[in-house]
């Protein structure tokens, strides 16, 4: 159940991140005065949504040989 919690709360994350990310894209090109501190939280925000995502697929890998180890796949 808290695998499944945490895993809700990563998608929720990256479904935000994707649409802060097309906010900035539109403002980018309709305000270019206003972008620049903008696109810097937009680039924070997708190094952490690209962190996040190694995270879970590292999790997955760690569950897959855990898994294989004790024989169960």
């Amino acid at each position: 159940m808290k695998v499944q919690v945490i895993f809700l709360f990563l998608i929720a994350v990256i479904a935000l991140g994707s649409t802060a990310r097309d906010f900035y894209d539109y403002l980018e090109r309709e305000e270019p005065s206003l972008n620049l501190p903008r696109r810097a939280a937009a680039s924070k925000r997708m190094a952490t949504e690209h962190r996040i995502l190694e995270l879970a697929r590292l999790h997955r890998l760690t569950e897959k040989a855990r898994r294989i180890l004790e024989g169960k796949d």
